[in-house]
């Protein structure tokens, strides 16, 4: 009876400091389903969690230039989702995960020009832009460019580049850019004066 009480107390102090480190974290959550898992499920539980993080981080797509850095986490995820799908253990928990990982899958969609990517079949917008403006938000800060009536977003840029000729290799479907360049007024002009 005495050590059954000592134990209830310990638990108890147990759950006291969990609620003040941890408040109204979603991790508890997490590790509460884990316990029930075996370990296979345990590491598809923790690993869908960590990319569903980073796929969120990622999805802000203008602060990153990389497309593999975008792309990857979102393929995983995917991945996962349709495997923890298919695991009964998760019980309601696997379709929502499914129901997230579709909504990143729709908020990022540069997954979309994977075959795109490994196939070198980018495209190319070269021109002076039509439009050439400075956006800024809250955290946010990019020059809108339109070239060959495509829009870019591209954070690197001063304001001389206004009247300069651009090249610009894109991903067709989400118009991620792979590479750009500007070149100097002497190029632009003998540009375009061999478009005439």
């Amino acid at each position: 009876m005495e050590q059954e009480d000592k134990d209830r107390q310990h638990n108890s102090w147990k759950k006291r400091i969990w609620k003040f480190i941890w408040k109204d974290s979603p991790l508890p959550l997490l590790l509460e389903i884990n316990a029930k898992l075996n370990p296979f499920d345990k590491s598809l539980n923790i690993i869908w969690f960590v990319t569903f993080l980073v796929s969120l981080v990622t999805s802000f797509r203008s602060l990153i230039t990389v497309y593999w850095v975008v792309t990857i986490p979102i393929v995983v995820l995917a991945m996962i989702s349709l495997i923890i799908l298919f695991r009964r253990d998760f019980g309601k928990q696997r379709y929502i995960q499914l129901l997230l990982a579709t909504i990143m899958m729709v908020i990022s969609q540069e997954w979309v020009d994977l075959p795109s990517y490994l196939k070198n079949n980018y495209k190319v917008a070269e021109g002076v832009p039509s439009k050439f403006e400075f956006l800024s938000g809250r955290n946010l800060r990019y020059w809108e460019v339109i070239v060959n009536d495509v829009e870019f977003h591209i954070r690197h840029l001063d304001e001389e580049s206004s009247d300069k000729w651009f090249v610009i290799h894109y991903l067709p479907h989400s118009k991620f850019i792979l590479d750009y360049k500007t070149l100097t007024k002497e190029e632009t002009t003998k540009k375009l004066r061999a478009d005439k």
